[in-house]
């Protein structure tokens, strides 16, 4: 087999390529390599999960997140957002790392998954060898209170970007129905 990631994430025809059962063993151990850093220092570890409006997104926005929870990571789903507004998300709520399920440009039917490092940067090539090589280990097993939380926003609500926000240090994550301001609508594009 040849190398799973491509130049921008995981990327295939959706059900057949990218099945809910790849993505949750891609998320799970996408867990195991990037949530390290939050396991050296005995704390949970935190992702950002987006997706594009394709309609594929939502059973693989929905596997990613299950196998991320499953390897005891917490889990805010930012819904439907583009691209670079999940890397914002990333870095500004502090998360350990993000995923991304969007296939850009590609035709309709295609679907992929992209994750993002600490801070809301691509992965480099090395990082997405050991992610590889982790999905050919078995999966950790987490239980009771070590299983991750799966949150639509994270504090009650899906996360908006704000623009009563808007200033000297950019825009901020804050989940709705706590917002001064305007819903910022983005158009999606990588």
């Amino acid at each position: 087999m040849g190398r799973l990631f491509g130049t921008d994430g995981v990327r295939g025809l959706a059900g057949v390529d990218i099945t809910a059962d790849l993505a949750l063993r891609l998320a799970h151990a996408a867990a195991l390599v990037l949530g390290r850093n939050a396991r050296g220092e005995s704390r949970r570890a935190t992702a950002i999960v987006a997706r594009d409006p394709r309609v594929s997104g939502e059973f693989i926005s929905a596997a990613v997140s299950a196998g991320l929870a499953a390897a005891g990571v917490d889990v805010l789903d930012a819904g439907v957002i583009p691209t670079p507004a999940a890397a914002y998300l990333v870095a500004d709520t502090g998360a350990d790392f993000g995923v991304m399920v969007s296939a850009s440009h590609n035709p309709a039917p295609d679907n992929g998954i992209k994750f993002f490092a600490e801070g809301g940067r691509k992965l480099p090539d090395d990082v997405e060898d050991k992610i590889e090589a982790a999905m050919r280990e078995p999966a950790i097993a987490v239980t009771g209170h070590e299983v991750g939380r799966i949150q639509s926003g994270g504090l009650g609500g899906p996360l908006r970007l704000d623009l009563g926000q808007l200033g000297a240090g950019g825009l901020q994550a804050q989940p709705a129905g706590l917002l001064g301001g305007a819903d910022l609508a983005l158009a999606h594009g990588d």
